[in-house]
């Protein structure tokens, strides 16, 4: 809702001590802010590929910010991989025992691209501050539907379609 502030701004409107009108917006409270608070991109391989299909046109896997996404709040200071892992499973609606997540990293100087499985069982409990790969690269979690205990790596639907670019 749009208001002028009080009387007193009234009146120096009314005398046009102002060239511009002062005008106050109400906005719902903003979240209060954690530093320790980091916002990652989800993006699930189903949805690109049934997007994708249903509008006859491929991504362009160069160009991630253009690709649908899902935005999960993590506190890196506190969470581990497996509460990662769950809030992802909760966001996609993929089972957690049946969820993979790959982060991309690209090396500017060499213009390399290097992928890395996320949620392996030895990392579970590790912090996510803790971790090597501290989500750096554009804060972006590759997830789709595939059992990682049962198929390889380079079988992976993102790690063929990546690495093929």
């Amino acid at each position: 809702m749009l208001q002028t502030f009080d009387d007193l701004d009234q009146t120096m409107l009314q005398h046009k001590i102002f060239g511009h009108y002062l005008l106050k917006i109400e906005l719902e409270p903003f979240e209060e802010y954690n530093p320790d608070w980091r916002y990652v991109k989800v993006i699930d391989w189903a949805e690109i590929a049934q997007r994708a299909q249903d509008e006859e046109q491929s991504y362009d896997l160069t160009a991630i910010c253009q690709m649908p996404y899902k935005l999960l709040k993590l506190n890196y200071e506190t969470d581990k991989v497996e509460d990662l892992e769950r809030s992802v499973a909760a966001l996609t609606g993929i089972p957690q025992d049946n969820l993979s997540i790959v982060l991309r990293h690209e090396q500017v100087y060499k213009s390399d691209v290097r992928l890395e499985l996320l949620n392996m069982d030895w990392a579970k409990l590790l912090l996510l501050k803790g971790l090597h790969t501290k989500l750096g690269q554009g804060h972006v979690l590759f997830v789709e539907a595939n059992n990682i205990k049962t198929t390889k790596f380079e079988e992976l639907e993102w790690h063929k379609a990546i690495m093929a670019e």
